[in-house]
Order: structure tokens, then sequence, then C-alpha cells
């Protein structure tokens, strides 16, 4: 069945690791005495949206009590938390069970989105009648987000930060030199560590990535104006 209005898909299975916190899950966490993910709702319904898929996994039970007598609210399940691709397909899944076609938006279920930028998806999809539509900010505001990879006006693909700086250390000749490149980047030390490993592990480290059938370099894709704010929508 074809519907008119979009329907919300809220990823919620994640552990929150980088909370530092197992009190509760990260999207109960109040601000200004309102759970995160309710805030989130409201959000979504002030722009419009009326109905949400809610994927939890990791404290599930805590995430759903949080959202008890919300309206228009279900649960599609994450039994393994595999990343936010994988939540997304089980939500998907769930979509296709019921038979719904049609606007989907997903979001993380802890970022509050300004009810202007999601009606303005909304209307770009309709009027434009694309098929995605996602949000973007400017790199400076967010400079570890994943970078949209452009040419000529036309996205490529999203490429990862840490993805985007290992290409730069293709030209290294030794273990000395790759040391000294990453200790100059501007990353933290547990992403220059991560990134020493993966360098020193590979055999041939490449100077470029093909995405959509064109090669972008490290200096290309960090040219980029603007990284990803992991909010997209599409047509079931």
């Amino acid at each position: 069945m074809t519907h008119t209005s979009p329907i919300a898909i809220l990823l919620c299975a994640g552990q929150g690791s980088r909370m530092h916190d197992n009190r509760t899950h990260k999207v109960c966490y109040e601000i200004a005495g309102i759970p995160a993910i309710r805030r989130s709702l409201s959000h979504f319904r002030r722009a419009g949206v009326e109905r949400f898929l809610v994927v939890v996994g990791y404290k599930a039970a805590l995430v759903m009590d949080c959202l008890s007598g919300e309206p228009g609210v279900q649960f599609a399940f994450q039994a393994e938390q595999k990343g936010t691709g994988h939540a997304t397909l089980c939500a998907l899944e769930f979509l296709e069970k019921t038979g719904y076609e049609g606007l989907v938006i997903v979001a993380m279920g802890d970022k509050l989105i300004a009810p202007r930028v999601i009606r303005d998806l909304i209307e770009k999809a309709r009027n434009n009648r694309k098929k995605v539509v996602f949000a973007v900010q400017p790199k400076a505001y967010n400079p570890s987000g994943g970078r949209i990879v452009m040419k000529n006006g036309r996205v490529y693909g999203i490429y990862e930060m840490m993805d985007s700086y290992l290409l730069s250390l293709s030209g290294c000749r030794s273990l000395e030199e790759i040391r000294t490149a990453v200790d100059t980047m501007p990353l933290n030390p547990k992403k220059k560590e991560l990134l020493l490993s993966k360098a020193t592990n590979m055999a041939i480290i490449p100077s470029s990535v093909s995405l959509a059938g064109e090669f972008f370099t490290h200096t290309e894709i960090e040219s980029t104006p603007f990284v990803n704010t992991a909010t997209y929508l599409f047509d079931t």
C-alpha cells in the first residue's frame, strides 16, 4: 500500500559506548527533562511525520518503556548490533512484511533535527521526484563526519574520514614514514592508533578509491565542503 506521508525509521539499537555510561540507553537520557528520543519524535511531528518505526536492540526494554504512550510508534528488533546499515535493513524488512510503500526517513534516535530541515527533505523529494535525498552540513561544524564526495555538482558517495586519511599514506615507503605522517594528522590519539594499526597491516595502501566509476584521491575527497549528517530520505 502506497502512503503519501513518510514514515520515520529511528535507529535506537546501538550500545552508545562513547557515552561511557550504561545506566540507561543513550536515547533515554533527558534533555531539559525530556528524553532525547521523545524530543526527536516531537520534532518529526512538527514537520508533519506521524508514523515511526523505532529499531531497538541493546537495552530494548528501556527504549520501549520510554516511548510508552507515544502514538504511531512501532518497533523492529535488531538481534545483533551490526551497525546502522544493518539496523536500517531490519527496519526495511519489517516494512516490507507490512506491505508499506512510500517515503522513508532514516535518522539516529538521539539526534535532534530541526523540523524545517525535515520538511525541506520531504519537499525536495516530492517536488524533484528524487529517489534519495539526504542532509549534509559544513565540514567545519563536524570535521570527523563522513565526506560527501562530489565532482561537478554530482554526488559520488560518502567516504569516512579515517578511510580518507588512509589514502594519504600511500606514498609512505617505510613504517617510520607512516608513523611520522600519522602523528601530524588532526586526529585524536585513539584514531591515530587505529589508523596506524590498519596501515601497517596492509601490504599495499591504495592512493585512490573508486566511487560510482570515478577515482578519488585523499586530496580530492578532503576538498569537499560538506559532511554527512546520517539523515536520509528515500522512496521505497
